[in-house]
């Protein structure tokens, strides 16, 4: 998978949690917890403005030009994405969040391995530009 492809992969399923966070609170909160009040309906709708602006960095950094910006923003993807795991399986081992949220946790765990992936191959590449093989 090139950069451009995971960038993208990324972008769009962090806009569509964003979206389902934003436009649809109640039905999130009642789908990883038992509770919807308006506290957690209000948290979760800072969460999702949080993740938008993620994965619209994420959208426009496909087409940066240079490997030094793509780098640092799959690098702030890795830290992110890490506290975010930490925190999503704190929470459902805790019971906060019920088991759907390990569908969660699945999905951040291959976005993770994603960013990644793309770190330690383009750290690879030579000073031709050309991948080495693995």
């Amino acid at each position: 998978m090139d950069t451009k492809l995971y960038l993208t992969v990324a972008a769009i399923v962090a806009i569509l949690y964003a979206l389902a966070f934003l436009l649809f609170p109640v039905h999130a909160s009642l789908f990883f917890s038992s509770f919807a009040e308006p506290r957690a309906v209000w948290y979760l709708r800072f969460c999702g403005a949080a993740i938008l602006a993620w994965g619209l960095i994420v959208w426009f950094a496909r087409d940066f030009q240079g490997w030094h910006a793509v780098r640092s923003v799959l690098i702030a993807s890795v830290v992110g994405l890490v506290v975010n795991i930490i925190l999503n399986v704190w929470a459902t081992v805790t019971g906060w969040l019920n088991g759907n949220a390990w569908g969660s946790t699945v999905v951040l765990l291959l976005l993770l391995v994603g960013a990644a992936y793309q770190l330690i191959v383009r750290g690879l590449e030579d000073n031709s530009g050309r991948r080495r093989r693995l």
